[in-house]
């Protein structure tokens, strides 16, 4: 939902239409569609993060989807399983890059992921090299101006290359009561602005 400062709604999508069918229409797991990221593209379409579907769909203002990706996945723990032409599942914070690719925190295997929006192909891909466990709730990927990517990953922070390799990385201490530390990352420049993907 879009809303004004003084809380009047302009634009909404509730995805009835285009997900009340299997194997969506008895998804209830933390709600139905569990939307877990929403963006304004420059086009003025929506791109949104459907977690519990493996689905990523862009809307435009009239509410019709005009591009989507379901990720192949098996059933597991109250999601369905779909399919799709790339393995993954629990998307998080999708983001469309300056090339028009797509790059996404993917589970199922823990990795993260550039995919070619027009082929539905991958292009780059990064797991942990001690195995996709080393990953766990993988949350966000952000591209920086050095072609490098920021990822967040549970109780850490990992800088990548484009061969793969960590440049850095950062350690949430141990030890409270919540394990998810790190759910985003963001590079702040000198100028105190976010860099953008």
């Amino acid at each position: 939902m879009e809303v004004t400062p003084g809380g009047k709604s302009v634009w909404s999508w509730n995805g009835l239409a285009a997900f009340d069918r299997p194997p969506f229409a008895d998804v209830e797991r933390e709600g139905w569609m569990h939307v877990n990221s929403l963006t304004r593209l420059a086009n003025g379409n929506t791109l949104i993060s459907i977690r519990n579907f493996n689905t990523v769909v862009e809307v435009n203002k009239g509410g019709d989807v005009v591009w989507s990706i379901t990720f192949r996945a098996s059933v597991g723990k109250g999601f369905p399983a779909t399919e799709g032409p790339i393995k993954g599942a629990a998307n998080h914070e999708p983001e469309v890059l300056q090339n028009g690719n797509l790059l996404i925190a993917l589970r199922r295997p823990h990795r993260f992921v550039e995919l070619d929006r027009k082929t539905k192909s991958i292009v780059w891909q990064w797991q942990h090299p001690d195995g996709p466990r080393a990953l766990k709730t993988n949350r966000e990927a952000n591209r920086l101006p050095n072609g490098n990517t920021l990822v967040s990953s549970q109780d850490r922070l990992y800088e990548v290359t484009r061969d793969g390799e960590i440049a850095w990385q950062v350690n949430a201490p141990p030890g409270g009561d919540n394990r998810r530390k790190f759910h985003k990352a963001i590079r702040i420049g000198p100028d105190g602005k976010a860099y953008g993907g």
